[in-house]
């Protein structure tokens, strides 16, 4: 294998996050990435190829995360034949640079492949919603990733990747305590 220097960080959300400047910033592990117009209304979307039963994943390291801030991310999912899961992950990093080991993860819903005979392909924004960053977190890594079904592989097109600050979650207002009727005097 030939070493790679570290791709730049983004400092607000993902850079290339719509893939229209090729692949630039995203790193591949375990599986291929290609760039094809296969969402209509997308342009170049990236195409994550999973070859054999082992889950693949494309990721972009994010710099300047806030420790204990709220932060949310996003993306655009189109499942091929052969996907049983593809999701977004946030992996938070107590370094600058987001390597070490992860200290944390939060992960959106699933989508998976739609049945053998579907005469389209749709495509599914998933999001993580408000998370809360680790208090030691200092940067992240947005990840997408594809665990294919079975040993024949699978693909997963993805678009328009969104990483950011959000504002927190409120919590419910406390409910009012129940107050006994009682019948007005006479």
């Amino acid at each position: 294998a030939t070493p790679r220097a570290a791709p730049a960080l983004a400092l607000d959300g993902p850079a290339n996050a719509d893939f229209e400047d090729g692949v630039r910033e995203w790193e591949v592990s375990r599986g291929r990435m290609t760039l094809e117009p296969v969402l209509e209304g997308f342009g170049m979307s990236l195409v994550l190829t999973a070859t054999g039963a082992t889950t693949a994943w494309v990721e972009q390291r994010i710099a300047g995360v806030t420790p204990g801030g709220w932060y949310e991310a996003s993306v655009v999912l189109a499942p091929f034949d052969g996907v049983e899961a593809a999701w977004l992950r946030i992996a938070w990093y107590a370094s600058e640079d987001a390597s070490g080991a992860q200290i944390a993860t939060a992960d959106s819903p699933v989508v998976a492949s739609p049945p053998r005979n579907a005469m389209s392909y749709a495509f599914q924004v998933v999001g993580t919603g408000p998370v809360l960053a680790p208090d030691d977190a200092r940067s992240a890594r947005v990840r997408i990733l594809l665990r294919p079904g079975d040993a024949a592989g699978a693909s997963v097109a993805i678009d328009d990747v969104r990483f950011g600050e959000t504002d927190p979650i409120e919590s419910a207002p406390p409910a009012a305590p129940a107050v006994a009727s009682t019948p007005p005097p006479a």
